[in-house]
């Protein structure tokens, strides 16, 4: 477990590094909905969501719990949901100015580097495949929910900046 944490803190710090001067301040967010928009900090949320996020995690492992999903094509998900996650770090990696790109592939390795040592740690927890497997998809849905918030926040200052 300490390697799995060591890795998520580093994780967690590089993001914090990644978005700081990128997204700290408030941003008008669609979610890819017209209308829909609303004002936010995006480097705010992507924390706080981490932090919820592991703390879920930590409280649902110590009852046991190591399929969150309850998943059946659990396989299929996590195919598309790596495709995903290249497509949406590579689209981040496009939309941000050039002296930024080195913290975010910083920022990516870190993530893939907890990534790794978090499925270690569930595999030393159970022998169960299908909960690695459903928390690797878990882990894999949340960086690209994220991913997909920081291209918002990179699309409106981009068009900012064009404008």
């Amino acid at each position: 477990m300490s390697a799995s944490q060591s890795k998520w803190n580093i994780f967690l710090l590089s993001l914090q590094k990644t978005l700081t001067p990128q997204l700290d301040t408030p941003v008008k967010v669609f979610y890819g909905v017209k209308g829909k928009e609303r004002i936010t900090n995006i480097c705010r949320d992507a924390v706080i969501a981490s932090y919820k996020q592991r703390i879920s995690d930590l409280h649902r492992w110590t009852k046991g719990n190591f399929t969150p999903l309850k998943t059946t094509d659990t396989e299929k998900s996590l195919l598309l949901e790596k495709r995903r996650f290249n497509e949406r770090a590579s689209r981040n990696i496009y939309l941000m100015e050039e002296h930024y790109r080195r913290e975010e592939f910083a920022s990516q390795k870190a993530w893939r580097d907890f990534r790794e040592a978090q499925l270690s740690f569930i595999k030393k927890m159970t022998e169960d495949r299908h909960s690695v497997s459903e928390e690797d998809l878990l882990m894999l849905r949340r960086i690209n929910n994220l991913r997909v918030l920081q291209a918002e926040g990179l699309v409106f200052f981009k068009q900012e900046r064009e404008e």
